[in-house]
């Protein structure tokens, strides 16, 4: 790995792991709030059957409407400058990348607002497209048949939803090569994107796999070891977590050196 690409791989997982515990605090003050003065603290929230939880959920309602416009606010933020990020893991990640921070650090921040503009998109798209996805099937299958399946059939239409929100996840990937490592603005840098798929499907479905795949065993073991540690060790549930935090960060990484590797030279358009 070069010097430029550790450091902005080292960038990203700072910004995802310090807005993920700044995104914590609030929930964790309206926790703190509802248990009030609990001599166990919020070690009670974790206990078998949930009433705790339920309590604290019951309790929240009233503050949770401010929480959610700093949330909110802090999301808008945080796009932001991980637009910048993801920015600078695709301006180093090219072969022959300067090593210096100012030559692709400003090319990050140059195409950041466009990147922005490309997540925010992103994310309406996808959740858009499993919800629509999910109820689509799941209506669909009641008028079929009233007193089958009930809500498995939504659970499948979010499935498969899920499933088109991945593909249009690469697809999107592709953009943001194209829009960092060329001068193509958004439209032409999905245009070029298609034209990369078709060129090189199996190569970037295999990178794009293999991505996924890491992410979701890793995410789901730190997911694992986090719920365990939490009520009894929660420095240890901490530590995993900002170790979660590397995981998307590594596999985007390696994403992003195999796309750089398949596609130093332009596509042919068919």
């Amino acid at each position: 790995m070069t010097k430029a690409r550790f450091l902005a791989a080292w960038f990203a997982w700072v910004v995802r792991a310090g807005f993920a515990i700044v995104g914590a605090l609030p929930l964790v003050g309206l926790a703190r709030g509802g248990l009030g003065e609990h001599p166990r603290g919020d070690a009670v929230i974790w206990d078998d059957g949930g009433a705790w939880l339920l309590e604290v959920a019951d309790e929240a309602r009233a503050a949770l409407r401010p929480v959610m416009l700093a949330t909110a606010g802090g999301a808008f933020v945080g796009l932001l400058v991980w637009s910048v990020a993801i920015g600078a893991m695709l301006s180093a990640a090219r072969a022959g990348a300067s090593a210096e921070l100012r030559t692709w650090g400003g090319l990050a921040l140059r195409r950041a607002s466009s990147l922005a503009l490309v997540g925010a998109l992103e994310l309406a798209v996808k959740a858009a497209v499993v919800l629509f996805s999910a109820a689509l099937v799941g209506f669909a299958w009641r008028l079929v048949d009233s007193t089958g399946v009930g809500h498995d059939a939504f659970v499948v239409g979010a499935g498969l939803g899920a499933t088109i929100a991945w593909l249009l996840g690469v697809v999107v990937e592709l953009a943001r090569a194209v829009l960092v490592w060329t001068d193509a603005g958004i439209v032409g840098s999905f245009v070029e994107a298609r034209a990369w798929l078709r060129a090189r499907l199996f190569d970037v479905l295999r990178a794009a796999g293999v991505r996924a795949v890491t992410v979701a065993f890793g995410l789901g073991l730190v997911s694992r070891v986090v719920l365990v540690a939490l009520p009894a060790h929660p420095y240890v549930a901490l530590v995993a977590l900002l170790c979660g935090a590397a995981v998307p960060v590594a596999a985007r990484e390696r994403f992003h050196t195999a796309l750089a590797a398949c596609f130093e030279a332009p596509p042919v358009n068919p």
